[in-house]
């Protein structure tokens, strides 16, 4: 006789997967984001990630209190502000950070996958990663590690270039700081989120130096050590 699965039977297997994946410290992807964080990992740490540099006014604010706090960041930059900023870009590594690739121009892959042929839209993802990284290393000195595209996004064949032009590609388990939100709200937002493992995401904004000093208290308070990402990510 057969035995068909019946609706609460494919649920609960469904559940008992993904709690699976999670224990397991598998990246789980949705749609085509990655959230990438280990919630099987015992030990309170968490890193801190900021896209969309170099910038001028927010950035000297965000290094202020992460110098003061005696934390280190990892910096995704865009490739085409590299130029516009060379002293910022280069202060990334003085101060003793991570530079990472952002992609020389920042375009919406999502929108631009819809208009483009396959060939012509890895075209466009291999120039941009290719740009942005050799931006980076003409100022810096350095050739970045770690890839974060826009918004997010990822699909096999960004993996497959990722790894071709020797890039690891981090996203982030939580962020909020380009939504309209009181400060306090966002502040309550990034420490209800954190984990052991968590990548948190922030952007060099003038909303972002306002809230910092209080999420990385926040953080502190709950008993959790902020490291580098390459430790979080070393640990899994």
């Amino acid at each position: 006789m057969k035995e068909y699965i019946t609706m609460p039977k494919l649920m609960r297997f469904n559940v008992l997967f993904l709690l699976l994946l999670l224990n397991t410290g598998v990246k789980i992807f949705r749609g085509e984001q990655t959230a990438h964080v280990n919630p099987s990992s015992r030990e309170k740490k968490l890193a801190l990630t900021f896209d969309d540099g170099p910038s001028s006014a927010p950035l000297a604010r965000i290094f202020a209190i992460l110098e003061q706090e005696k934390v280190k960041a990892t910096f995704f930059v865009v490739g085409n502000r590299v130029g516009l900023f060379p002293q910022q870009t280069a202060e990334y590594m003085k101060r003793g950070h991570t530079i990472a690739n952002h992609t020389y121009s920042h375009q919406n892959y999502y929108q631009l996958r819809k208009s483009k042929t396959e060939d012509e839209f890895n075209a466009i993802v291999r120039r941009e990663i290719a740009k942005g990284a050799q931006a980076i290393k003409n100022i810096a000195g350095v050739r970045p590690v770690y890839l974060r595209m826009p918004n997010g996004f990822v699909s096999s064949d960004v993996r497959k270039i990722a790894a071709e032009t020797g890039h690891t590609i981090v996203n982030w388990s939580f962020g909020c700081d380009w939504k309209k939100l009181p400060k306090e709200k966002m502040i309550q937002n990034y420490l209800a989120s954190i984990q052991p493992g968590a990548i948190l995401l922030f952007h060099e904004k003038e909303i972002t130096a306002d809230v910092l000093p209080d999420i990385i208290a926040g953080i502190k308070k709950k008993g959790y050590k902020i490291v580098t990402l390459e430790e979080i990510l070393s640990s899994r």
